[in-house]
């Protein structure tokens, strides 16, 4: 009888001190102003660590654009931007040229050597002059088509649509000439997939096309025919990979074969060199808004880099 006693005198013992440290644990909780202590914070993530840091925030350009889309340099060095059926031309520091109105809304640009400017007007291209006329338009690639991206060489230009997965090879009279990509399942690298409206593509100083399989979060290099010749990245959170569904959003290509890209969700601008190799990066997402996404960039003559932030029609400069 009496072991039957301590028995059940310890049970109750127990069932206090749990409920005691149960109180403790739920009051703990609640002072952490109610956040989830298993949160993913984007925000920490996207944080550069100095040591990582490689380039200076130089110049800050606000523009008067109520939704701006893509930004290319022109050969004097002049910033375009496209958007909103408008073109809009800075100088290097940002100051106001001029504008010119488009017939359609440019979801991004590309300019040529005798400074004819490129648009993705949706699902088809147009060509205008500095001054605003309207120099060309181009067959349309497919009803369902959403261009998001223009690489220009001398005889012929590399059009990404993010809708279909594939990139037109147009000659500069504005005929197809080839299309790149497959549906094929199997072929990791050529089989672009592409979660959402991000799909950019650009010629490097060698001549081959580089386009971002953003779905794979890799970049791959085709020759003037459409075969890969090589790829690399990798699916990552940490610095040197390509987190989210689908990154990178955007990139550019510097003279010494180094790439600089953009990703969204994680908001961070990073600099690899011609083989694909983590060097740096340029920001994280305490430089931008938050929440903010598809940022475009282009660099100048000098090397600069300039990062279009739509939601905030801001032009960051970067140099190093």
């Amino acid at each position: 009888m009496q072991k039957h006693y301590k028995i059940a005198l310890a049970g109750v013992i127990i069932m206090i001190v749990i409920m005691i440290v149960g109180k403790i644990l739920v009051r703990n909780v609640k002072n952490s102003t109610d956040k989830n202590p298993y949160e993913l914070n984007l925000d920490t993530l996207g944080k550069i660590p100095e040591k990582y840091q490689c380039y200076k925030e130089v110049n800050k350009i606000k523009i008067d654009f109520s939704c701006p889309h893509g930004i290319a340099f022109d050969t004097g060095d002049n910033i375009w931007v496209s958007g909103d059926s408008l073109l809009l031309k800075l100088n290097n520091s940002g100051k106001e040229i001029s504008r010119v109105y488009t017939r359609s809304i440019g979801f991004c640009i590309a300019i040529d050597k005798d400074n004819k400017i490129f648009i993705g007007a949706e699902n088809h291209i147009e060509i205008y002059s500095p001054s605003g006329n309207l120099l060309n338009k181009w067959q349309n690639i497919g009803d369902s088509s959403v261009i998001t991206s223009i690489a220009l060489k001398p005889d012929m230009a590399y059009i990404a649509d993010a809708h279909n997965n594939f990139i037109y090879q147009f000659g500069m009279d504005g005929i197809i000439l080839n299309k790149i990509g497959t549906k094929d399942t199997s072929d990791e690298i050529t089989r672009f997939i592409i979660p959402s409206y991000y799909f950019d593509v650009a010629v490097d100083a060698e001549g081959f096309l580089w386009a971002a399989n953003t779905g794979m979060h890799i970049m791959v290099k085709f020759d003037e025919t459409g075969k890969p010749q090589s790829h690399w990245g990798k699916a990552s959170a940490s610095l040197d990979g390509f987190c989210g569904c689908c990154n990178p959003s955007h990139f550019a290509i510097l003279r010494d074969g180094s790439f600089i890209t953009a990703e969204k969700g994680i908001v961070r601008v990073k600099k690899y060199n011609k083989n694909g190799e983590f060097l740096c990066a340029l920001a994280g997402s305490d430089k931008f808004a938050k929440n903010s996404k598809g940022l475009d960039i282009a660099v100048d003559s000098k090397q600069k880099i300039y990062i279009l932030e739509p939601q905030a029609k801001l032009i960051h400069v970067f140099q190093n």
